[in-house]
């Protein structure tokens, strides 16, 4: 059942007891589950292979190598799929004596390591852990106006070329926290560059970072240094990932962080967007995100954002954000919300929420870009970034 509630004179707003995939949430779910992190200690010698081996249906695993060797030691360690093809080589010159190193992501459910060297039988390399990433992520909520999410992949559907180009500079933030006594929890958020020179500015929700109780706490160095964004999650097998370097600003009462971002290889970084300085009011908006941590998404047209017109809904901080009726799904937390002109006018952040025991309130809230713009401005140290009128 739905009931209206009238916000004005003229305008009014559906609000509903019930949700197309699981109930309204007390509070809007903010993250999705993304994968496991599995213990396995292996050490192999020269002339060894080891086979590591799901029985999941992954869309990639990725490995955590040590080198064990004495620096004396030349080896090099070739990591192949089934049929025997390598996939990525390390050696003694590039990975040193207690170093460790995550591989790349395989598109594999099972690839074989095989160490070469001089002398046989001489240990080598250890591994560590592996993550696995099943094809499909968890999803333990959904916030959509009907049953089927009107969104497509970014690179499909005749999306426009310049939509395209705007996509390039959203990524998919991997973060983790935990140990492998108490278990490793991993998850997924979106976010968007905002300033490429002469740092990578990378903006998400201030949620997006450690699950502990103190606000606080969210974004210590550790947590940093665990995080990751891929800007090629996409549906290919290549990824274009940068690590956290530092967290350069956080914002908790406005649910915005702003990390600088370092390549993993030389490249050039993707674009900044450009960003709406003042609030842009009911406007068609449209997003481009990575729900349930799929390949990256844009909505499939123009959806509607609600500013002024939701003023009197308690599920909405009019100072802070606004309302938009944009699909999401756990894991587009820290989307941009772009307009007809591809400019960002707010950082989705929030789910469908209950009004009541009784009633959601079907709207997606976003953070006005004039509070991300007055952050930036406030710290002189942030440069780069494209404030528009």
């Amino acid at each position: 059942m739905c009931k209206r509630l009238v916000v004005s004179a003229f305008l009014s707003v559906t609000v509903c007891n019930t949700v197309f995939a699981t109930p309204c949430e007390t509070q809007a779910t903010i993250a999705t589950e993304f994968g496991r992190f599995i213990p396995w200690q292996r050490i192999i010698k020269v002339g060894e292979s080891k086979r590591l081996e799901s029985d999941d249906q992954l869309r990639y695993v990725r490995i955590h190598l040590r080198s064990i060797a004495s620096s004396d030691d030349a080896w090099s360690l070739t990591i192949r799929d089934l049929a025997g093809r390598p996939l990525q080589t390390f050696s003694s010159k590039h990975l040193k004596p207690g170093l460790s190193q995550w591989t790349d992501r395989f598109a594999a459910n099972s690839v074989t390591l095989d160490v070469v060297g001089a002398v046989s039988q001489v240990p080598v390399i250890e591994t560590l852990q592996y993550v696995a990433v099943p094809k499909d992520a968890k999803r333990p909520y959904y916030s959509k106006q009907d049953a089927v999410p009107a969104w497509h992949d970014l690179h499909c559907c005749n999306t426009p070329a310049d939509r395209r180009r705007v996509g390039e500079s959203v990524g998919m933030l991997i973060a983790t926290e935990g140990n492998s006594i108490d278990g490793v929890s991993l998850w997924t958020c979106s976010g968007f560059v905002v300033a490429s020179d002469p740092h990578v500015l990378f903006v998400t929700n201030h949620h997006c970072g450690g699950t502990v109780g103190d606000t606080a706490d969210r974004w210590s160095k550790e947590v940093c240094n665990n995080a990751s964004v891929d800007f090629s999650w996409d549906g290919d097998a290549v990824g274009r990932e940068y690590k956290c370097k530092e967290v350069e600003v956080q914002a908790p009462n406005d649910d915005l962080v702003i990390l600088r971002l370092e390549a993993t290889r030389a490249e050039a970084p993707p674009p900044p967007l450009a960003l709406r300085s003042t609030r842009a009011g009911d406007v068609p908006v449209r997003i481009i995100h990575h729900p349930a941590a799929e390949a990256k998404k844009v909505s499939s047209n123009l959806c509607q954002a609600l500013s002024t017109s939701v003023g009197q809904v308690a599920t909405v901080k009019a100072s802070r954000d606004f309302a938009h009726r944009c699909d999401t799904e756990a894991g587009s937390s820290g989307a941009p919300v772009l307009d007809a002109d591809n400019v960002v006018v707010g950082v989705h952040h929030t789910g469908f929420e209950k009004t009541d025991p009784q009633s959601c309130d079907m709207l997606n809230k976003a953070v006005h870009t004039d509070r991300l713009v007055a952050i930036l401005k406030a710290n002189p140290q942030l440069t780069g970034y494209k404030p528009l009128p």
